[in-house]
């Protein structure tokens, strides 16, 4: 069942409750393997609240990359992105790569692929290519979410959707070597950033509360409204210190866009005023 499907079951419960509506809700859950994720959305909907904005002054480049995101279309965006990793144009052009899909690492391209079944990683190079198909042999591995540099060798990968995978990857002698898994449930984190040496991870889920993971302490800063029930589809930084997150719903659950500040030196979100 494809996600979208199983996000119109879980609104259609919500808008129109009723006990035929709960067990086709049900079955779609576990038969994608998402009782997890939907027990933890469950439990953060009971526990948590959507973040304070702290009103404080942006300098210019910040209020620049605010007001791009704001405004720049989605496709837009993600040629722009596309353009700064010409590699991916080069070698795999054909490949579907979504947004913080590819990243790179060293003298690197490292790119992940966003199909529907055995996603492949691939290496690229201006010589040429590596291949692995680690997750191909894994079901619940349907694509490739996000990569994200940690060092010269060494990157993250965030997959979806049964399997939420984030897992750290080596380069060796120009060869992907598997390093092994962070985190093997709720990972599937769909873009990634690093200010201040720090890590920040933007979380995947469609109406449901949503987050910053800073990955050293693995602590989550929950999004504002209405930030807080968009997945994170991309993310700036922007002078080393402020994680700039664009967030929307998938279309089928409206479309709607966000975009919210964290100042990872004060730990909390900003607001411009």
């Amino acid at each position: 069942m494809p996600e979208k499907a199983l996000t119109q079951i879980l609104s259609d419960f919500r808008t129109r409750p009723s006990p035929s509506a709960l067990v086709r809700a049900a079955r779609a859950i576990f038969a994608q393997g998402r009782a997890i994720e939907t027990a933890y959305g469950a439990a953060c909907f009971m526990a948590r609240r959507p973040s304070a904005e702290t009103a404080t002054g942006f300098a210019a480049p910040l209020r620049r990359a605010v007001t791009r995101m704001r405004t720049e279309s989605v496709e837009r965006a993600l040629l722009r992105w596309r353009a700064a990793l010409p590699l991916l144009d080069r070698w795999i052009a054909e490949v579907p790569i979504r947004f913080h899909g590819a990243a790179r690492v060293g003298a690197f391209t490292a790119a992940g692929e966003y199909g529907e079944g055995a996603p492949r990683l691939f290496l690229l190079s201006p010589r040429g290519m590596t291949i692995s198909d680690h997750y191909a042999h894994n079901p619940g591995v349907r694509h490739v979410h996000c990569v994200h540099p940690l060092g010269p060798d060494s990157f993250l990968v965030a997959t979806g959707d049964s399997c939420k995978y984030l897992d750290e990857w080596r380069i060796e002698d120009g060869c992907l070597v598997f390093a092994g898994t962070r985190m093997r449930f709720l990972g599937g984190f769909t873009a990634a950033g690093t200010a201040a040496g720090e890590v920040y991870l933007g979380s995947d889920f469609t109406s449901r509360p949503n987050y910053l993971l800073r990955l050293r302490d693995r602590r989550k800063f929950f999004m504002p409204a209405p930030a807080f029930l968009h997945y994170v589809y991309r993310l700036e930084v922007v002078a080393d210190r402020y994680v700039v997150a664009a967030g929307k719903s998938l279309d089928i659950a409206g479309g709607a866009r966000s975009i919210s500040v964290f100042d990872a030196k004060a730990e909390r979100f900003v607001a411009d005023g």
